[in-house]
């Protein structure tokens, strides 16, 4: 089934009623359904002003915003493999989780370069 949307300015100015519903061309029994516009159909939200993350997620921006706090520069993939007590491939998952998320920021081809974008406050309690 084809629904085309059509602003009902521009329908009225061809003559036709927005709210008369089409009819079928082939069959006169059967009616399409009435098309509204679809900025009414789904309003945009604003931007939710906390980020969201996961628990877990929370632990590993937690961690990274704690080492580079406290050493002065971030952790490498290794730091966070020890503190968490996971594989080399589980930590880099969650890094690329983490910054497909946009929650953290990395350079590409630099080392230690993870960068937490989630104001601290909202943070959760290393444990």
């Amino acid at each position: 089934m084809l629904i085309i949307l059509v602003n009902e300015t521009w329908l009225k100015s061809l003559g036709g009623v927005a709210c008369r519903p089409l009819r079928c061309p082939t069959r006169t029994t059967r009616r399409w359904p009435r098309v509204t516009p679809a900025y009414t159909l789904l309003p945009m939200s604003p931007p939710p002003a906390v980020p969201t993350f996961t628990p877990k997620q929370g632990q590993y921006l937690a961690f990274i915003y704690a080492y580079t706090r406290v050493l002065g520069r971030p952790p490498a993939e290794a730091d966070l493999q020890r503190h968490f007590g996971v594989s080399p491939p589980s930590v880099h998952q969650m890094v690329l989780t983490l910054e497909r998320a946009g929650l953290i920021r990395r350079r590409p081809g630099v080392a230690r370069s993870i960068e937490v974008l989630v104001p601290p406050e909202v943070l959760p309690i290393l444990r």
